[in-house]
Parts: C-alpha cells; structure tokens; sequence
C-alpha cells in the first residue's frame, strides 16, 4: 500500500529534522537502520545517492575543521568538547542531507504539489490564492526540465555553428547575458501561448479546479502523522531533543 506523497515527504522531513535535534551520539545511532532500510527501498538510486551527497562529504569535514580552529582560537572548550561538538554537528548534517537526498531521488517526489491540490479539494478549502499559487509552483517543476533543456541547446547551436567555445569565466559572463534575453523573449512567447490556450479551453473559470492524479488522504497518513507527533513529544518528554 503507498501512502500518499504529502506523508512520505513528512516522513522523510521529520527524520531529517530529528536528526538535527536528538542531543546525545548514541541516539544517532537509530539512524543507521532507517537509512539501510531506505538504501534497501531505493537501492536502485543507490549511485545516484553516492553522486549527490559526495560534496557533502567533502565540505563537512572542511567545516569541522574550520569550526575546531575556531573553538581553540576564541573558547575555552577542552578537546573533549571540540571534539564531541564537531561529530555531533557532522553526524547530523550528513544524516539529513543523506534523507533528503534519498527523498529527491524517489519517484513520487513529483506528485508532491498534486497531493497538495488533492488535499486542499478533499478539505474543502476554495481559496483561489492558495490553489492558484500552488499550481504555479506545478507548473514551474513541470515546465523547468524542458527550460533547462532548451537552455543547453542553444549552447550545443552555438557550437555547431562554429562560434568559439566560452573558455574564461568573462568570456561565458558574455555568452550568456547575450543569449539570456533572447532566451527569456522566447520563453515569455510561449508562456503567452499556453496561458491563450488554457483560457480558450475554459481552464480555470470554475472553483475549485480538477486534480489529476487524485491523491486524496487516507486513514493511514492520519495514523502516520499522530506517529510522528507522539514520537516526537516522547523525544521531548524524555529529554532526548
């Protein structure tokens, strides 16, 4: 049974926030097995995961050490300290950037905004603000590869056109504010368009607008999120976070 992309994105969230605020190492430690328990879901995105959290991996240890020149610098922590507050910090930021960016790798990801839509008709909420800024944010994560795509294009015509390749970082400054106007008249033509189109097919005249797919909240996300909530005031009451 899937549950709905609003719980799954609140699940991962609240594991990532747990992280930061849990006080104490070995608590850490509950960690491992939620992170190979979701390797295991997604072990298909495992390299994808590896890719992505390489930077993470590279910067942390470079901020640790820049936090340890500081703390010897200008403090009177002892080492024991410096250096227990330097794993904790890097403990917890690698642990949230390896959820997150498991979450950003799930396929479901994407109908996060609908589920937002679905929620707000299953309510019965018909506040034209909110739906209309929740399907502009739709329509930029829809819209934003095939801009993207376009935009390496125009670069890859450039080449094969026999204009000089951009080498110096003045000389891609250059071609990319020559291009960049043209690029965005262009976009802004064909955003003209499709709002023409979706006018003359009667789009959005009728409060509250259709969700397709329908992700409607079900009795599960209910417990999922009392989970969460009691889970999270037992941290509290225990003096864990």
């Amino acid at each position: 049974m899937k549950i709905n992309p609003i719980t799954e994105f609140l699940v991962y969230l609240s594991f990532a926030i747990g992280a930061l605020l849990l006080n104490q190492l070995m608590h850490l430690f509950i960690f491992i097995p939620i992170l190979g328990l979701i390797a295991f879901l997604q072990k298909k995105n495992i390299s994808l995961w590896l890719n992505s959290i390489k930077p993470f991996i590279i910067y942390f240890p470079i901020l640790g050490i820049t936090f340890m020149g500081v703390s010897i610098l200008f403090t009177h922590m002892t080492w024991e300290e410096i250096i227990f507050n330097f794993s904790m910090a890097t403990l917890r930021l690698w642990i949230m950037a390896s959820l997150m960016a498991f979450y950003l790798l799930s396929e479901r990801k994407v109908l996060l905004i609908t589920a937002l839509r679905s929620a707000k008709l299953q309510l019965g909420f018909k506040g034209k603000r909110g739906e209309d800024f929740l399907l502009f944010i739709e329509t930029i994560l829809r819209f934003l590869p095939n801009i993207q795509s376009e935009w390496e294009n125009v670069f890859r015509g450039r080449k094969s056109l026999g204009f000089s390749h951009a080498k110096t970082r003045m000389e891609r400054i250059k071609a990319f504010s020559y291009e960049l106007p043209h690029f965005v008249h262009n976009s802004l033509r064909k955003s003209d368009q499709l709002t023409k189109v979706m006018i003359l097919r009667g789009y959005g005249k009728q409060l509250p607008r259709g969700v397709y797919p329908y992700n409607p909240l079900a009795l599960i996300d209910g417990f999922i999120f009392t989970f969460i909530i009691i889970s999270y005031g037992i941290l509290k009451y225990y003096g864990a976070i």
